[in-house]
């Protein structure tokens, strides 16, 4: 509002947009690394995009206000680091995570106490009510994020690299879409909708059940998934009022 002079119903529409794109995108993240690419390339290629977008807004705010790249490079940095910040959120520490045995508790406990005190000091870094220094506020978080790159870079050899397993949406959204299609024509009636998704299913013929740790606990692995699923509608059901508080709040 100050420097780009955009009305106040205009910078709320842009925040607002951005708290969208940041906030959404972890699931383009999670889907990219669970389901294709794994966790590191994933890191790796949405780093890019967000250095890309922090440079290309430390640029924008180097040029004085009259300049001809406003607003539409500002608008266009600030998206493009809505989407790289979003993009890595659901990875980097579950990456971190990998990197130590499951046993070691109070190592990961260290590693995830330090990760969190790292965010929230960098988030410390601003103008200091000032105006005029937004280039260096941008110009510092490109720079670092460049160099954190060089250095995650430089770390890929000793790195554990678990591979891609399965895009959890596309099994959610199958079950789902199962358990409707099914219900009208089940041969027996369930206490719970989800349970008409396991109609017809024969652990046999079902890749997942015939994997060698499902085989061997003598689980099936898509009634295991279909009471996780069971839970997950349980806690979104549980936080359906959690978006409404926010919204009422951002309108302070």
């Amino acid at each position: 509002m100050n420097i780009l002079l955009f009305s106040k119903n205009q910078s709320t529409a842009i925040y607002h947009a951005f708290i969208i794109i940041a906030y959404g995108s972890p699931i383009l993240g999670s889907i990219l690394s669970d389901g294709y690419i794994g966790k590191f390339w994933t890191i790796l290629a949405i780093s890019i995009l967000y250095a890309i977008g922090l440079i290309m807004l430390a640029t924008a705010a180097a040029f004085p206000p009259e300049s001809y790249i406003h607003p539409f490079l500002d608008l266009l940095s600030i998206f493009t680091v809505g989407l790289g910040t979003g993009g890595i959120k659901p990875c980097v520490a579950a990456f971190g995570g990998d990197q130590f045995p499951k046993n070691a508790v109070k190592m990961i406990s260290m590693f995830f106490s330090v990760f969190y005190l790292s965010i929230n000091a960098g988030s410390s870094h601003s103008c200091m009510g000032q105006d005029s220094c937004f280039p260096l506020a941008f110009g510092l978080p490109a720079t670092l994020m460049v160099l954190a790159i060089v250095i995650f870079l430089v770390g890929s050899p000793y790195y554990v690299k678990n591979p891609p397993t399965e895009n959890i949406f596309a099994i959610a959204f199958y079950e789902i879409t199962s358990a409707i299609r099914n219900r009208p024509s089940a041969s027996e009636k369930h206490d719970h909708w989800l349970d008409y998704a396991m109609e017809g299913h024969e652990c046999e013929d079902d890749e997942r059940c015939c994997k060698p740790e499902n085989k061997k606990k003598g689980r099936c692995a898509k009634r295991k998934f279909i009471e996780d699923l069971k839970g997950v509608f349980r806690v979104v059901i549980m936080l359906l009022p959690v978006p409404m508080f926010w919204a009422l709040f951002e309108q302070q």
